[in-house]
């Protein structure tokens, strides 16, 4: 007898009150009947204080472990841990190519390649005025110096330590640092050229076996509770990524494009550099921006001699960045992604020890996944918004109440139907419409169910995972 039998069987030979009753219990099971509940409950044991410490040992051990080798292995975990964040924004564009009949491997591997021709377009692009600007670095220390002291030396504090000092001296000091600073530039590319080569193959590899890499870490757990549990987390941590990603993607480049022409009104040169370097460091909170206005205030210095002037472009840029982050990118993203910006600022100090620039920019995107991990991995988080407030079946399902259950159970008068939302939804929610008749539910490539029916229908949320009569896919 299938589990689907049994689950209708029971729903026709129970009454509302049973069945509630039956709902509410957390030990109860339909795969061999109602567990027994005579076993005593040890998780009910109080810990002791020693045993908290204990605990809180081993997770700092792990945590002082973990950080070390990934310290020692950043050169190959960090482009691998890009290659994974940028393929799983890639990949959700190569599901949404799949709906149009293309294979979701070959809509990967297409993506991948359009990345890649567009990043060394990119490099093509910016290997001439970088190499320019690089050859000008000693007069650009030089006359910075020269335009920059006049103004300090208004401040009192600051006059008194100029006035110990040569110009001369301090010029031919930031001549040799610059240098140097070339050299180590120099002596770390051919570091970067393996690095990006480590990126670009996990990239592709990552794309083309995306969906059979979801479908062994989900058949990795053995229980089909904990299974369920992993394709949800998976779900929500690329919904998450993807949707920052594209979203502050799009504001970010029309704050570039602005920024191109504010660099073009004040008379900057090189203005599209301005514009793709403010793109960049936008996705760096705080300390992009900030290294972004300093920049800006020393290229005006050096390019006016009025003081308003000089400072014009630094001071729009950086009221056009406050605007974009405080207005226009919580209107968009609103709540959903809000994490604590001291957070936020601890977690850009690690990855920039851990990693540099590049640990800089993948800070707010780890920082998201694993936010995401721990709200999706607490069930006092995910249930919060479906313990009291029922679901209803004329309108779309929140995906909390989809994602909170794992079984759900439709009844028409006296039938009753079991369905897996996992299954039939992909975790985005359900649609049911008022069509046909009896309830036969079908399921379409757009990862969403209708559900045919008549009649008055009630949706019961309910915790049991033994009635489920298939594996949700893993795509």
């Amino acid at each position: 007898m299938s589990a689907a039998l049994r689950g209708r069987r029971f729903f026709k030979q129970k009454k509302q009150p049973e069945m509630e009753a039956a709902f509410d219990d957390p030990g109860a099971g339909y795969e061999n009947g109602p567990r027994s509940s005579s076993s005593p409950d040890t998780r009910s044991e109080p810990k002791t204080g020693l045993d908290l410490v204990v605990a809180w040992s081993i997770v700092g051990t792990f945590v002082v472990a973990a950080s070390a080798v990934i310290y020692m292995m950043g050169s190959i975990l960090m482009p691998v841990t890009l290659a994974i964040v940028v393929g799983m924004v890639l990949g959700l564009a190569a599901d949404r190519l799949a709906t149009f009949g293309l294979p979701p491997a070959l809509g990967g591997l297409l993506l991948a390649v359009i990345f890649v021709l567009g990043l060394f377009l990119l490099i093509n692009a910016l290997v001439e005025p970088m190499t320019a600007l690089a050859g000008q670095i000693p007069d650009i220390v030089e006359r910075a110096i020269e335009r920059i002291l006049p103004y300090l030396q208004r401040f009192e504090w600051a006059k008194l330590a100029i006035d110990g000092t040569d110009e001369k001296a301090m010029a031919e000091v930031a001549i040799r640092n610059a240098g140097a600073m070339l050299g180590l530039v120099a002596a770390g590319v051919t570091p970067a050229l393996i690095q990006l080569l480590i990126f670009l193959a996990a990239l592709g590899l990552f794309l083309i076996g995306r969906a059979h890499l979801r479908r062994t870490i989900i058949l990795a757990f053995g229980t089909r509770e904990r299974r369920l549990a992993a394709i949800r987390i998976m779900n929500a941590t690329e919904n998450a990524v993807g949707f920052y990603f594209s979203t502050a993607s799009a504001i970010y480049l029309v704050l570039g494009t602005i920024t191109v022409a504010i660099a073009f009104v004040g008379g900057l040169a090189m203005a599209p550099i301005w514009g793709l370097f403010a793109f960049v460091s936008s996705f760096i909170p705080y300390l992009g921006v900030t290294a972004m206005t300093i920049a800006l205030f020393c290229a005006g210095m050096m390019t006016h001699d009025a003081l308003l002037l000089a400072i014009a472009p630094a001071a729009a840029f950086f009221l056009l960045h406050l605007v974009m982050e405080n207005l226009v990118a919580p209107a968009i993203l609103g709540h959903r992604l809000e994490i604590n910006p001291f957070l936020i600022f601890i977690a850009i100090i690690f990855w920039t020890w851990m990693w540099g620039a590049v640990g800089a920019m993948l800070a707010l995107p780890l920082s998201l996944i694993a936010m995401t991990i721990f709200n999706e991995s607490a069930p006092s988080r995910r249930n919060a918004n479906c313990r009291d407030k029922p679901c209803s079946t004329a309108d779309r399902c929140s995906a909390g109440c989809a994602q909170a259950f794992p079984i759900l159970v439709f009844s028409s008068k006296k039938r009753a139907w079991l369905i897996s939302a996992f299954t039939m939804s992909g975790l985005k929610g359900f649609v049911t419409r008022k069509a046909g008749s009896g309830l036969v539910p079908v399921s379409s490539r757009s990862g969403k169910a209708v559900m045919k029916m008549t009649g008055s229908v009630a949706l019961l949320r309910i915790s049991l995972t033994a009635s489920i009569p298939e594996l949700p896919s893993a795509s």
